[in-house]
């Protein structure tokens, strides 16, 4: 065996020196600088075995390694991975055989190279269910949502978990709890399920073609790029989906409602779209000022950093909240008395600059 890790050994040696030629492409004049925001943005998404040229089946699996082989071999990976500008993030005191068999379970993953900068690979999703590594050793286990709603915080959050999550809740309820009684409009069923289906096909192929730079330096100036160069756009024109599709509430039972809501928050969160409701609003009224702020909310379309939907006009006479609208809270000012009229006789009491 020892033979065979040495000629490995030297084939990672040989690979770390023949790296993929670095493209070109004709830069215009307004990216130079940033001439690898245009190499990420072309490069070709493919196994980190084709941009090596070593093959997964090569390595031998851990179990016919000696502890001091395994050490080697991932030292090596490691080794042969950052000459390719690959980072890998592994949790502290991993024990080295759990580590090599994720090093080299990912050598058929796609990737994307660039011949500048890092790009770290994370094999932790932050789901404790399919985490790769033991639970002691888990790097995702604090981000374990828990969906109580008490223990919620809406406002650490920068999607829609926090909505979709006490939807979840309540859709639960109702099918766990047989004690409640829902009259469902049949009618509705089949059509409220192909809106579902229409809005879950575009929230999967958007986030398909979610393209986000591990290369913090790299995602910082494509945040820029696509801040000044995406236009602002409708949500219906962003997703393709037309407002005219969604039924009026009152159409709808209550657990349809939840559901296509659902979805909706579902699409806006692969589009990194926030909306901001106020806390007591009913869902009802937060999928009516959805539906109706489809084709009239203006955003843009800003895959790394996002953007947030706020309906709220800042006037309570106005905002779409109506009754549960909180803008007025948020832009009281404590010292400006607005029943005070201009020509009130303390006005008297005023030093005027002039």
């Amino acid at each position: 065996m020892q033979t065979y890790i040495n000629q490995l050994i030297e084939e990672m040696h040989k690979a770390a020196k023949d790296l993929p030629a670095k493209p070109y492409y004709d830069i215009p004049p307004e990216a130079e600088g940033i001439e690898y925001i245009i190499e990420w943005e072309n490069t070709e998404l493919k196994p980190m075995q084709e941009w090596i040229g070593i093959d997964k089946a090569n390595f031998p699996p851990a179990e016919k390694l000696t502890k001091e082989e395994l050490e080697l071999m991932v030292e090596e990976i490691i080794k042969l991975w950052q000459a390719y500008n690959f980072s890998a993030v592994l949790p502290e005191y991993l024990p080295v055989g759990i580590a090599y068999k994720v090093l080299v379970d990912y050598f058929n993953k796609p990737v994307e190279w660039i011949s500048k900068g890092i790009i770290d690979i994370e094999f932790c999703d932050y789901d404790p269910e399919n985490c790769p590594f033991p639970d002691e050793y888990c790097m995702c286990k604090d981000f374990d949502e828990n969906l109580e709603e008490e223990d919620i915080e809406e406002d650490n959050n920068l999607d829609n978990s926090y909505e979709i999550a006490i939807l979840d809740k309540e859709l639960n309820s109702f099918f766990n709890d047989k004690s409640i009684k829902f009259l469902p409009v049949i009618k509705m069923e089949r059509y409220v399920e192909q809106v579902i289906q229409d809005l879950n096909s575009i929230t999967e192929k958007e986030n398909g073609q979610n393209k986000i730079p591990d290369n913090i330096d790299i995602r910082s100036a494509v945040d820029i790029k696509q801040l000044t160069e995406n236009p602002f756009v409708t949500i219906e024109q962003l997703s393709g989906i037309n407002q005219t599709v969604f039924p009026d509430h009152i159409d709808m039972d209550g657990i349809q409602i939840r559901k296509i809501l659902k979805a909706m928050l579902e699409l806006l969160d692969a589009y990194k779209l926030k909306v901001h409701y106020p806390k007591k609003l009913p869902f009802e009224w937060k999928y009516e000022t959805l539906k109706d702020g489809w084709d009239t909310t203006y955003v843009k379309h800003l895959p790394g950093s996002g953007d947030d939907i706020d309906f709220c006009t800042g006037d309570p006479m106005t905002c779409p909240n109506g009754e549960y609208c909180d803008c007025n809270e948020e832009n009281e000012d404590p010292e400006f008395d607005d029943d005070l009229p201009l020509n009130s006789d303390e006005s008297d009491d005023i030093e005027l600059p002039f």
